[in-house]
C-alpha cells in the first residue's frame, strides 16, 4: 500500500499468511416443564454468559426484553454423559476436558458420524463424556485410542504456575497436529452447540432468528494477546456451532469481561451481601483453577487494582494426588503404573473432590479421613503408614500439609490487595468469597485468620462475607450477563493494542519527515515504475494508550496499486490487518525487532481484473488510486477500499472486511 504520496500495491499473495487472530439462594434452574410457553412463538433478544472455567464450564443466557434480568437468568445443563439425572449443582457445569480419537482407533473402528461432536471429528469426546468413558483427568488413556485434552485454558496462562500442565499439552498437542487455538475452538464449538439446542428445546422465545450478544469472561492476569486468542476462539466456534451468527452479515456481538468484575456484579445483584453507596469491597473468585482478587467501589464499579494468582482448587487435587501416588507406586499387588491411576481415580480421588475437600477444617474435631482401594484387599507390611484393607488413610497432619500450599497463596493475594488498598489510602469495608473453592471449610478458617490480623496491626473494620452453599458456581456466567446488561461506566476506550496495516513507501517523498526514519532501514526494493522502495512496513492506524477513542472512530488514506504491463499479471491483490501488544512505531519493517509480536487479524482479497480499463498507464506500469477506509464502531473494526479514491466510491469487489476488535480494550469496554 501507499505511503502519503503515492505507492504500489501491498504484499502479493505470495506473502500472505494464514489468519490466527480477529482481533445466590442457591442457583439452580427448574425444570422447563413449569415454564410458561408463548402461544406463538417469536423471536427475541438473547445474552448468553460463558464463563470458560480451568475445569468446569459453564453456559448462562437470558432473554433481554425483559425489564429486570434479576430472576431471569437460566443455566444450560443436560450437558451429554452427564451421569447426574435431574438439576443439581453439578449438572450445571461440564468438564473443560476434550478428548480426539487417535488415528489408529479411527480407522480400526470405522466412527460415523452420530452427534453435534462430530462438527469436530468423527469419534470427539467432550465434557462428561470424556470422564465417563475415559475416567477423571489424572487417567493417561492414550491407549485406549484417545489423546485427552484437560484444563486447556492454560495454554493461554503464560504464567510459572501453569508451566507443567501447558507442556504436557503441548506435547498431546504436536501429535495431534493442532494448535491452542484449535483445541479450545473446538471444545467451545460443541458448548454452543449444546447451549443453542437447548435454548431452542425450552421454547422462551429464542429462535435462528433472535439477536444474540455473547459474553465471555477472561482471568485478571491475561495479557491483551491471550485475550485476543481466546476472543477468536470464541468467534470461530460460534460461527462453526452457527450460533449467535448475524442473518444479514454484520459482525457478531461479543461482549468480553474480567471474570472477577462479573463474579462481583453477580454478588452486588444477588443480594448476598449488603453495601452502601460509597463502601469499597474485596472480590476474591476462588475457582477450580485460579484465584482473582479485585476492589470494586459501589456506584462506580471500577477495579481500583487487579491481580491474579495460580492457587485454585485444582492445586489441592493435584496435592492430594501426588501424595497417594507416592504412596501406592510400589505396591507391585496394585498392577501396572496405568492400573494404579485407575484405581485412585475410581476411589480416592472422587471421594476427595465430592467429599472430603469441603468437609476438612483445621480446628474442630480431629479425625482421621479414609479413601476408599477396592483393590487393596491385604495392607502391605512394613510400606506405607496410610494404606489399610481396602482404604487409603490420610491423619488431619497429612490433610493440613496437603492444602497449605493453596491455602498460604490464597492468603497472599487477599493480604496483597488490603495492603494495596490501604496504602492508596482507600479504607476496605468487606471480603466478597465467592467461587465453588469458597465452600471448603478450611478455606474460610484460614481467610477469617488473615481478615483479624490485618484488622488488628492496621486498624480496619473488614468483615468476611459469603455466598450460600454451593451457588457460586454459575456465579461468574450469571454475573457476565448482567455486566453486559450495563456496559455503562466501564474502562475508557484506550486501545490495549496497536493495529495497522502494511503499506510501501517511495523513499524519496518519504525521507523528509523524522517520524519516518525506520523507512531507511530493512527492505529496499526496485518496482515496476523503476523507482526504490521501502517495502512491508507497518503504519500503526490505531495506537496501544491512544485515546479514549470515539464510540465511533474513522481513519482512512489515499492508496495505490501498480500493475506491470506484463499480460501475465494477475491484478489479484491481498490486505491484512495485523495487531500488537507492544509496538506503538509506525514504518518499521514487517519483520523488525520492534514489530516481533505482530499477528494477523485478518486479511481481505481483491480482485482487480474488471479495473484494467480504470487503471493510469505509467511508463511500464499501470497505477490504480484507491481509498483505504478503516473504520471502529463499538467493538468492531470495518475495513474497505474503495474506487474511486472518494468518499462516494464503491466498494472494491472483495475490499471489504469485518473483525471484532473486542480484545483491543481493556475488558468491559463500552
Amino acid at each position: 500500500m501507499a505511503g502519503k504520496s503515492a505507492a504500489p500495491s501491498g504484499p502479493p499473495s505470495k506473502r500472505a499468511r494464514t489468519a490466527h487472530y480477529s482481533s445466590i439462594g442457591e442457583v439452580f434452574d427448574g425444570f422447563c416443564d413449569n415454564i410458561r410457553r408463548p402461544e406463538k412463538q417469536r423471536a427475541l433478544p438473547f445474552r448468553v454468559g460463558l464463563d470458560f472455567g480451568t475445569t468446569m464450564t459453564t453456559v448462562a443466557y437470558a432473554d433481554t426484553s425483559l425489564a429486570d434480568l434479576q430472576d431471569q437468568v437460566h443455566t444450560i445443563h443436560r450437558w451429554p454423559g452427564n451421569p447426574w439425572s435431574g438439576v443439581t449443582r453439578t449438572s450445571l457445569q461440564v468438564p473443560s476436558e476434550a478428548a480426539y480419537p487417535t488415528k489408529e482407533f479411527v480407522a480400526a473402528s470405522r466412527l460415523n458420524p452420530h452427534s453435534y461432536n462430530d462438527k469436530v471429528c468423527p469419534g470427539y469426546k467432550h465434557g462428561y463424556e470424556v470422564q465417563t468413558d475415559l475416567g477423571t483427568a489424572y487417567l493417561d488413556q492414550e491407549s485406549e485410542g484417545y489423546i485427552r485434552i484437560e484444563r486447556p485454558k492454560n495454554l493461554l496462562d503464560k504464567s510459572s504456575m501453569t508451566a507443567q500442565t501447558r507442556r504436557r499439552l503441548e506435547k498431546k498437542l504436536q501429535v495431534l497436529g493442532k494448535s491452542a487455538e484449535d483445541v479450545i475452538t473446538d471444545y467451545l464449538t460443541v458448548i454452543f452447540e449444546h447451549a443453542k439446542n437447548e435454548m431452542l428445546d425450552r421454547e422462551q422465545g429464542f429462535t435462528p432468528h433472535s439477536e444474540v450478544e455473547v459474553v465471555f469472561g477472561v482471568p485478571i492476569s491475561w495479557l491483551p494477546r491471550a485475550n485476543a486468542i481466546m476472543a477468536q476462539c470464541v468467534l470461530d466456534a460460534m460461527h462453526k456451532a452457527e450460533f449467535a451468527i448475524p442473518k444479514d452479515g454484520s459482525p457478531p456481538k461479543l461482549f468480553m469481561v474480567n471474570e472477577a468484575e462479573a463474579a462481583a456484579t453477580w454478588a452486588l445483584r444477588g443480594g448476598i451481601m449488603s453495601l452502601s453507596r460509597g463502601e469499597t469491597f474485596v472480590l476474591l473468585d476462588c475457582g477450580g483453577g485460579t484465584v482473582d482478587a479485585g476492589t470494586f467501589k459501589i456506584a462506580r464499579a471500577i477495579p481500583l487494582r487487579l491481580e491474579s494468582d495460580s492457587c485454585g482448587a485444582n492445586l489441592t487435587n493435584d496435592c492430594f494426588f501426588d501424595q497417594i501416588w507416592t504412596d501406592l507406586r510400589q505396591e507391585t499387588q496394585l498392577g501396572s503404573a496405568d492400573n494404579i491411576k485407575s484405581i485412585i481415580d475410581r476411589g480416592p480421588m472422587y471421594t476427595f473432590e465430592n467429599s472430603s475437600k469441603r468437609r476438612f477444617a483445621f480446628t474442630g474435631h480431629v479425625t482421621d479421613f479414609e479413601f476408599p482401594i477396592y483393590d487393596l484387599k491385604n495392607p502391605p507390611v512394613n510400606r506405607s503408614r496410610r494404606l489399610g484393607k481396602q482404604k487409603y488413610i490420610l491423619t488431619h497432619g497429612d490433610m493440613k500439609d496437603i492444602f497449605s500450599k493453596c491455602l498460604d497463596r490464597t492468603s497472599n493475594i487477599l493480604t496483597e490487595q488490603i495492603i494495596g488498598a490501604v496504602t492508596k489510602g482507600v479504607k476496605v469495608d468487606k471480603v466478597v468469597v465467592v467461587g465453588g473453592f469458597s465452600d471448603s471449610s478450611a478455606l474460610r478458617f484460614r481467610l477469617q485468620e488473615v481478615v483479624e490480623k490485618l484488622n488488628e496491626d492496621h486498624g480496619l473494620q473488614v468483615w468476611l462475607v459469603y455466598g450460600p452453599e454451593h451457588g457460586g458456581e454459575t456465579g461468574v456466567a450469571h454475573g457476565a450477563i448482567h455486566r453486559g446488561n450495563n456496559k455503562e461506566l466501564g474502562p475508557k476506550r484506550i486501545p490495549v493494542m496497536s493495529y495497522g496495516i502494511v503499506r510501501h513507501y517511495w523513499l524519496r517523498d518519504s525521507l523528509g519527515d523524522p517520524e519516518m526514519t525506520p523507512l531507511k532501514k530493512g527492505s529496499h526494493e526496485i518496482l515496476g515504475d523503476g523507482r526504490r522502495w521501502a517495502t512491508d512496513r507497518i503504519e500503526w492506524l490505531i495506537k496501544k494508550g491512544d485515546g479514549p477513542l470515539a464510540s465511533v472512530y474513522t481513519s482512512s488514506f489515499i492508496s495505490q496499486y501498480q500493475f506491470t504491463m506484463d499480460d501475465s499479471e494477475d491484478w489479484q491483490r491481498y490486505e491484512a490487518i495485523y495487531s500488537s501488544e507492544t509496538a506503538t512505531k509506525s514504518f518499521f519493517d514487517l519483520k523488525a525487532p520492534e514489530n516481533e509480536d505482530v499477528e494477523k487479524v485478518g486479511e481481505i482479497h481483491l480482485d482487480l481484473r474488471s479495473f484494467k480499463d480504470k487503471a493510469v498507464k505509467k511508463g511500464r506500469v499501470y497505477e490504480l488510486d484507491v481509498l483505504v477506509e478503516m473504520e471502529v464502531i463499538d467493538r468492531n473494526l470495518s475495513f474497505k477500499i474503495v474506487w474511486p479514491a472518494m468518499e462516494e466510491g464503491k466498494v472494491i469487489p472483495g475490499g471489504q472486511g469485518k473483525f471484532s476488535m473486542v480484545a483491543g480494550f481493556q475488558p468491559g469496554t463500552e
